[in-house]
């Protein structure tokens, strides 16, 4: 994973360096909102996420298109992307 720090769409820092110390396995998702694929894939990754947050897994997800587009956060919020 590359260096990064970057802010969550509810204003939280996030950084790799974190990511990598906590040892969970960590799935980098990039999406944009206008990709019908994207849109496709979110339950999936919804699904994943809810199911195996409780065992290592961590998922960061990367809007292309910023999460300050209405549509991103109308699809973060829809999906239930933590």
């Amino acid at each position: 994973m590359p260096d990064f720090t970057a802010t969550d769409y509810k204003g939280n820092t996030i950084n790799s360096t974190s990511i990598v110390a906590s040892h969970k396995v960590t799935l980098y998702y990039i999406w944009a909102s206008w990709c019908p694929f994207s849109e496709a894939f979110h339950p999936t990754v919804s699904s994943i996420y809810q199911r195996y947050k409780n065992h290592s897994l961590e998922i960061i997800g990367f809007c292309h298109d910023g999460t300050n587009n209405p549509d991103a956060l109308n699809m973060i919020e829809s999906y239930n992307m933590e």
